[in-house]
């Protein structure tokens, strides 16, 4: 399957994308869109646009203007220009994204507002659909038994994959354990997934992310959090 993938790739017969649809946010310097803005927010920075975009299902794009502070989320681009100054900056979705991704919960329950936002986040970057496995729960996990974590797998996209291309990225920036749980024996977890903790309920502790990898070898299975090395 592999050599003939390759193969694929070689003859220039197709494009193969490992991590399924592509949704992120692209930045354009010194453009401004015009189109169906929904949203219109003052005092904020530009970083804090973007994630309010990243997580918002609606969200095709936005624009921050440096100057007044305003950030203008938008679900449909009608046209660009170019900023008096370079005073703004935008970012936009491939348009041949068909649309973020979903969270799935099912029966499962989540007691953080901030977690469950932060799983559309994950969603709408990686254009996919988080499937949550467990959440709420008893148990030994102090995250679960508060509605702090969810389990989740995503759809079309390897979870040690998924955990890689989230660390590289700047979807989370602290306040989270974000753990690959490998498969095999040496795993203490059932199944592969990716494992999301959050420290606080909602507020933020100014703590990095402690991104975990569990069960790859004799040495990183089964740790409490507080033994977890943060990789």
């Amino acid at each position: 399957m592999i050599l003939a993938l390759t193969i694929l790739l070689i003859l220039g017969l197709g494009t193969i994308s490992v991590y399924g649809q592509d949704c992120r946010l692209t930045k354009h310097p010194a453009l401004f869109l015009n189109g169906d803005s929904y949203d219109l927010s003052l005092n904020g920075s530009e970083r804090k646009c973007r994630m309010e975009c990243e997580k918002d299902a609606r969200c095709r794009a936005m624009t921050y203007h440096a100057i007044w502070t305003a950030c203008w989320l938008y679900s449909d681009v009608k046209d660009t220009g170019h900023s008096h100054m370079c005073s703004s900056v935008s970012y936009q979705r491939p348009k041949d994204c068909k649309g973020p991704g979903k969270v799935i919960y099912g029966t499962n329950v989540l007691h953080s507002e901030a977690l469950a936002n932060k799983l559309q986040e994950i969603a709408n970057y990686m254009g996919a659909d988080v499937r949550v496995n467990s959440g709420l729960r008893k148990g030994t996990d102090k995250y679960h038994a508060i509605g702090q974590a969810a389990d989740i797998t995503i759809s079309d996209v390897n979870s040690r994959t998924a955990w890689e291309r989230l660390k590289s990225s700047d979807v989370f920036t602290g306040d989270y354990y974000v753990m690959y749980h490998a498969p095999g024996r040496r795993s203490c977890s059932t199944g592969v997934h990716l494992h999301i903790a959050r420290y606080e309920k909602e507020g933020s502790t100014g703590r990095p992310t402690c991104w975990v990898l569990e069960g790859t070898t004799h040495a990183n299975t089964c740790l409490k959090y507080e033994y977890m090395k943060c990789l």
